[in-house]
């Protein structure tokens, strides 16, 4: 009879999703604010001309809200206002992704 060894306990779901979440805004802590505010303006000119097609805008926004969170922790999320406006036509002309960047900035 062969010895093994005993199994691992199991995983929780919650502690998955956290170090996945605590990963990811490790790789923002990163980068340099400069870059990060770069990227933020270059994700908002794509919010204003991709993300005003209907239907591929709200992905568009909560994939925002997903990178902005990774940026700049949890004020990213203020990002997720723009799923409200169902048009689409309005949330691409508010740069939210460049005014949260301003706020992280400037709490820092």
């Amino acid at each position: 009879v062969a010895w093994l060894p005993p199994s691992p306990p199991p995983v929780q779901w919650s502690d998955v999703t956290y170090k996945g979440l605590e990963m990811v805004e490790s790789v923002g802590r990163c980068l340099g604010t400069g870059i990060k505010l770069g990227i933020a303006v270059t994700l908002d000119v794509a919010d204003c001309t991709i993300g005003r097609i209907p239907g591929v805008g709200i992905g568009f926004d909560i994939a925002l809200a997903m990178i902005s969170a990774a940026m700049w922790g949890s004020k990213g999320w203020a990002h997720l206002w723009e799923i409200i406006d169902i048009t689409e036509q309005l949330d691409g002309f508010v740069p939210t992704c460049t005014l949260i960047a301003i706020a992280a900035m400037r709490d820092k």
